[in-house]
């Protein structure tokens, strides 16, 4: 495994602009594989900083609904409260650090959000991988969301 496996730093799209990556995303061209986890954080960040939380997390949601519907058919990869949690962390770091303008500056900042367990800082195992969170939205068992 590479330190940038390691780090979450793996990306499929950093050769693709801010502006390429929602096209494609939104025209469901963008080959699944290149989706990544920082990819995911990525389209987040964009989404966040176009809209208010509450309208750029029912764009993710959609958006990410429709591309699994697209390449896989189904919904089974989708998982609600990591959806809404990743989102919610995102926006918590903006906040921090509004002033950065370029994701991998960003990320280089933030790289916490590049963990891909980063959310077992406020949900058990258990409840984050249970059933129920992974249909609809769970409340943190562990501590608030910042």
């Amino acid at each position: 495994m590479s330190q940038d496996e390691k780090l979450g730093r793996v990306s499929g799209t950093r050769d693709l602009s801010d502006d390429q990556l929602v096209s494609m995303i939104s025209s469901l061209s963008l080959p699944n594989e290149r989706f990544r986890h920082y990819d995911h954080v990525r389209l987040a960040w964009i989404f966040l900083r176009e809209a208010e939380l509450g309208p750029a997390t029912e764009r993710m949601v959609v958006t990410l609904k429709r591309v699994g519907l697209h390449h896989r058919g189904d919904l089974s990869r989708y998982h609600d409260t990591l959806t809404r949690a990743f989102m919610h962390l995102v926006a918590a770091h903006i906040r921090m650090t509004p002033d950065i303008y370029s994701f991998d500056d960003f990320a280089n900042h933030h790289a916490s959000l590049l963990d891909k367990q980063a959310l077992l800082h406020f949900y058990s195992d258990d409840l984050l991988n249970g059933q129920r969170a992974r249909g609809e939205w769970v409340e943190p068992d562990l501590r608030g969301l910042p």
